[in-house]
């Protein structure tokens, strides 16, 4: 519940310093929330305004508070957004490389499977080659022997 307050009392009260008791005011209640201030243009006009003044050190040392918390804050976004890109690169180039790994690795089998194929088909025609030679040989040596006991 509200005090009463008499009117005299009320109407002496400092409306730009004080509440209508005669109290101080508390001029930092009056800020509930300030969702982004962009420059110190912004911060020291409503600073002036709330405290009824012209520039003050405490003026001064708000604007520098104000300012510096807002720079920390951008860097510390710029941060963790260069570490979230650092990271995102870094995963993209890996991949990148292990699909290359993986490529050059099957092509490798490719090309050794390939290579023992040929290998094995060329050896299986020379030896073809090489029993046929041997055969008809053997077929013309007794064919002559033959025809030589023959004719003796």
């Amino acid at each position: 519940m509200r005090k009463k307050v008499s009117k005299a009392r009320a109407t002496c009260a400092n409306t730009e310093t004080d509440d209508v008791n005669g109290n101080p005011r508390k001029v930092w209640t009056k800020i509930k929330f300030i969702s982004f201030i962009r420059s110190a243009k912004i911060v020291l006009p409503a600073v002036r305004k709330l405290q009824g003044h012209r520039n003050t050190a405490a003026d001064v040392v708000v604007v520098v508070v104000v300012v510096v918390v807002v720079v920390v804050v951008v860097e510390v976004v710029l941060m963790m957004v260069v570490v979230v890109v650092v990271v995102v690169v870094a995963a993209v180039v890996v991949a990148v490389v292990v699909v290359v790994v993986v490529v050059v690795i099957v092509v490798v089998v490719v090309v050794v499977a390939v290579a023992v194929v040929v290998v094995v088909v060329v050896v299986v025609v020379v030896v073809v080659v090489v029993v046929v030679v041997v055969v008809v040989v053997v077929v013309v040596v007794v064919v002559v022997v033959v025809v030589i006991m023959a004719t003796v």
